[in-house]
């Protein structure tokens, strides 16, 4: 039987709540994982506090670049299983989580395995935010399929991959991504860009064409989407680092490979949605639909004109990161 790491990155004292419920909901699983490996970003005194709190937990210092791409090559390098399973220190798995995520891996050419992010909102769920758009907070979004199926890449807050696949690949792409930065001057924190796990997805299947990663619907965690979250600015904010991640990650894959789930997504899923929120918001005018509606056209050109801007503009053309983790 495969054996299983589960490694959780974290990074703020701010998500104490949350690291602590991610942690608990590890150790009741149906199926044990051999070890949680949590690995600290860099924050001496949240290392400190975590070892204290877990003495059950193996929990390290991230050892490479600050974001969550070194965290997780650290946890993914401590590891002694086969399967390297990641979950967001701001996600609370199910019981059956790891239960129902590895069987996928009975299939040899499986490279790895996400499931299903479910958010969970400090407040309720705004009328104008469209579920197509829940990418914008990490969760599963509409037009994900709902069976177990090939995708590009799975939701990074619930993955899995081979852990010698991985190691074959150089694990994440260092300094691109998910990378916060404090800025001195402000309590609001700064992100580089987007886009980490779909560049690292792409790579492993570019390394090795017959392999696939699949996404199993019923590996379910539940994702915390506290309430900054949850305003327009937020929405517009992350639409446009996604336009800049993709234009960044386009770069380095090519815009075949790093856009072929968006086309399939603008063809169907936005334009279904958009329709639906439309005579929704036409036969019930406070259902929101026209809200949601309006927000897709709004993120989606936040995106595109990001993406132009990032892809074609001269002086934007730059490559993620200066590490040489992640090279192909």
């Amino acid at each position: 039987m495969l054996t299983v790491s589960v490694v959780t990155c974290a990074f703020t004292e701010d998500r104490w709540g949350d690291l602590t419920a991610a942690v608990e909901s590890i150790g009741g699983q149906t199926r044990s994982p051999r070890e949680l490996i949590l690995v600290i970003d860099h924050n001496p005194e949240l290392l400190t506090r975590a070892r204290r709190a877990f003495p059950d937990v193996t929990v390290v210092p991230n050892s490479h670049a600050r974001g969550a791409s070194g965290a997780r090559n650290t946890g993914a390098e401590m590891s002694r299983a086969d399967i390297v399973a990641f979950l967001d220190d701001d996600a609370r798995a199910a019981p059956t989580w790891l239960d129902e995520l590895l069987p996928p891996f009975d299939n040899p050419l499986a490279a790895g395995v996400g499931g299903q992010a479910l958010p969970v909102w400090s407040k309720n769920r705004p009328l104008w935010f469209p579920p197509e758009f829940d990418w914008v907070i990490g969760c599963s979004y509409v037009g994900l399929p709902g069976t177990l199926s090939i995708v590009r890449n799975p939701i990074g807050t619930n993955m899995s991959v081979r852990r010698d696949l991985m190691q074959t690949v150089g694990g994440f792409r260092e300094g691109f991504g998910n990378v916060v930065i404090p800025e001195r001057s402000q309590s609001r924190q700064s992100r580089l860009s987007t886009c980490e796990e779909t560049e690292f997805c792409i790579r492993v299947v570019q390394a090795h064409p017959r392999m696939s990663w699949y996404y199993q619907p019923s590996a379910t965690v539940y994702h915390q989407v506290p309430a900054e979250r949850s305003t327009f600015h937020y929405f517009v904010e992350r639409c446009w680092l996604e336009g800049q991640g993709k234009a960044l990650l386009a770069n380095l894959v090519g815009r075949s490979d790093a856009l072929v789930a968006e086309r399939q997504y603008m063809r169907q899923t936005v334009p279904r949605g958009i329709w639906h929120g439309i005579a929704g918001g036409l036969r019930r005018p406070r259902s929101g639909g026209l809200g949601r509606a309006a927000m897709l056209a709004t993120g989606v050109g936040a995106v595109a004109t990001s993406y132009l801007i990032h892809r074609f503009l001269p002086g934007r053309r730059t490559a993620p990161g200066n590490s040489d983790r992640g090279s192909s």
